[in-house]
């Protein structure tokens, strides 16, 4: 980082060695860093976020996942945390709507799946609820598991 101080994916890196070593504050002042370098970067706001979770600052992670989301419409596991976040939250309709934003990005995704359904079976849609866990086994047998279960 002293070699090039504006290296934004340096910042990045140590924020995520930081945040794997249980160092979550000092991860966000890296990942900031990273951010006024490159603010147009998806992951970092998504590596953002997970720590803001980590430290039980979920509704201001909710602002950085959607960050992630609106620069890459695509990012399922964005998608997938944030619905995640919404659970922990007791959001359940909005974090129905995260989950089907993920599997819209990533149809195989079965811990998407997994998660819908838990958020189906917490809003009593029990026909549903049923068809998602077996669609999310069948997936998961022959995808593996891919993301965070509730």
């Amino acid at each position: 980082i002293e070699l090039k101080p504006n290296y934004a994916a340096a910042y990045r890196s140590k924020g995520n060695t930081l945040y794997q070593l249980s160092r979550s504050e000092e991860a966000l002042e890296a990942y900031n860093r990273s951010l006024e370098i490159d603010p147009n970067c998806a992951i970092t706001y998504y590596n953002k976020a997970n720590a803001l979770c980590d430290l039980n600052k979920k509704p201001q992670a909710i602002i950085f996942y959607n960050h992630a989301t609106e620069l890459n419409p695509g990012y399922a596991e964005a998608f997938s945390n944030k619905g995640y976040t919404f659970y922990e939250l007791g959001l359940y309709h909005q974090a129905l709507h995260c989950f089907n934003s993920a599997i819209k990005a990533k149809p195989h995704y079965s811990a998407a799946y997994l998660n819908k359904a838990i958020i189906l079976q917490e809003l009593k849609k029990t026909k549903e609820t049923l068809m998602i866990y077996t669609h999310a086994v069948e997936l998961g047998e022959t995808m593996g598991y891919d993301g965070k279960e509730l």
